[in-house]
């Protein structure tokens, strides 16, 4: 039986909260182990100016502070005042200078630590053409939340895509797809500006149709192991992006 697109996304929705689920459950199977490390419920998080910033999910780190990065002020942070940074050409990063932890030499350090806008920070973006693409597996994240789902442009190219392809699929391009060129790395936690420039590693072809200017094909590569494979299986295909009108 095949599910609509909102059934896909009750789907998904329920894997999300089982994956939650399990991920509390190892939180708190590690606290009773390290008891004397910093502890938190859910991601830290601090407001600047009415925006929410959370960790950079690639634990960006810096003994001194990031060149262009001035003092803005102070923030609470786990319910201390802490001085945050920020550069008025970069909006969707502050720096908090906050007391850090390293897990292997059980001691703490204060460091500058980057906090990246809240939705920049679960998106990997891609600019083709002036515009900017985001991977239908952030958007289908994105629109569990009530503000995405009243964009009634996005809500639609988002059930065109996922009907048409899903987020990955195995196998060649759909007719009228062609390849451009390979993706270039901009930085993480960064919103592309080069030419088909990414804000995730790795080089990997895009494709494009003219007849379908709101879909990208990215290439992509995977590997399963499955009771019906007689070991790991590689799989070649594609990830799906759609145009993502992403403000900041």
């Amino acid at each position: 039986m095949k599910l609509t697109p909102l059934e896909r996304r009750k789907v998904r929705l329920l894997l999300i909260l089982l994956g939650l689920l399990l991920f509390l459950a190892t939180v708190l199977s590690l606290r009773e182990h390290h008891t004397e490390e910093p502890q938190w419920d859910t991601l830290p998080y601090v407001e600047v100016n009415g925006v929410k910033y959370l960790p950079s999910s690639h634990g960006v780190v810096f003994d001194e502070c990031p060149t262009g990065f001035v003092y803005g002020g102070d923030t609470k942070l786990d319910g201390q005042n802490t001085p945050y940074y920020v550069n008025p050409a970069v909006p969707e990063w502050v720096y908090l200078y906050q007391t850090c932890y390293n897990q292997w030499t059980r001691e703490y350090y204060p460091a500058y630590v980057r906090y990246v806008e809240e939705t920049l920070r679960g998106l990997e973006l891609l600019r083709c053409n002036g515009q900017l693409y985001a991977r239908l597996l952030d958007i289908d994240y994105l629109l569990l939340d009530s503000a995405y789902q009243r964009d009634a442009a996005l809500v639609k190219r988002f059930d065109d895509a996922d009907t048409r392809y899903g987020w990955r699929f195995e196998g060649a391009a759909p007719a009228g797809f062609s390849p451009l060129d390979v993706t270039v790395f901009d930085g993480y936690d960064t919103i592309p500006s080069s030419e088909l420039g990414v804000n995730s590693l790795g080089k990997r072809q895009v494709w494009r149709s003219s007849a379908e200017p709101d879909v990208l094909l990215v290439g992509d590569s995977w590997y399963t192991h499955t009771s019906q494979e007689s070991g790991q299986t590689r799989h070649d295909g594609f990830q799906v992006y759609i145009r993502f009108d992403f403000q900041n």
